[in-house]
């Protein structure tokens, strides 16, 4: 049962990114890799300040290294809300 409940709130967090992506990305071209992964990185800090989560320490340290890997890759969009999410 445990591992059901585990794996439906997977799918629904799953879902709840895919929408936010969609929000978020307003263009009908197809997601590149670098949109992808701040729009999963924006979700991920959003939840972890929801949460308390510990790993937004992680997420604030890994931010420059995140931004010089993907340097002028990426919606806009997502950047600015990533970097103020971080704040």
């Amino acid at each position: 049962m445990g591992g059901e409940r585990r794996g439906q709130e997977s799918a629904r967090q799953d879902g709840k990114r895919l929408r936010q992506i969609r929000r978020l990305h307003l263009l009908s071209e197809p997601l590149d890799a670098a949109t992808l992964k701040l729009a999963d990185r924006l979700a991920n800090v959003r939840e972890c300040k929801r949460t308390g989560d510990s790993r937004l320490d992680m997420y604030r340290r890994e931010q420059p290294k995140l931004r010089e890997a993907l340097a002028g890759l990426g919606d806009q969009r997502l950047w600015d809300a990533l970097n103020e999410a971080l704040t």
